[in-house]
């Protein structure tokens, strides 16, 4: 019941704000499925891409890249620091 709730009302307010930014939300059809699927995942899956036709994709290789993801760690708490 709270999903359909959800899907009436959350997904027609945000789909047409995040269109302009989002081109796997080219179509009503499309957007509503994925965002569905999204909000509906009980399994809290984190880092996931989606390809133009809104199926889950890997990162590129350097998104993966642990030593990457560390740089890119350690310079945004470098630039929000207080110091």
């Amino acid at each position: 019941m709270f999903v359909r709730l959800l899907i009436k009302t959350v997904v027609p307010v945000l789909v047409p704000l995040l269109m302009p930014f989002v081109k796997i939300l080219s179509t009503p059809k499309r957007a509503a499925r994925v965002l569905t699927g999204i909000l509906t995942n009980e399994s809290g899956p984190t880092g996931v891409y989606f390809d133009e036709g809104g199926r889950p994709m890997q990162g590129s290789a350097l998104v993966r890249d642990v030593k990457f993801q560390d740089r890119v760690t350690a310079e945004t708490r470098a630039l929000l620091s207080p110091d």
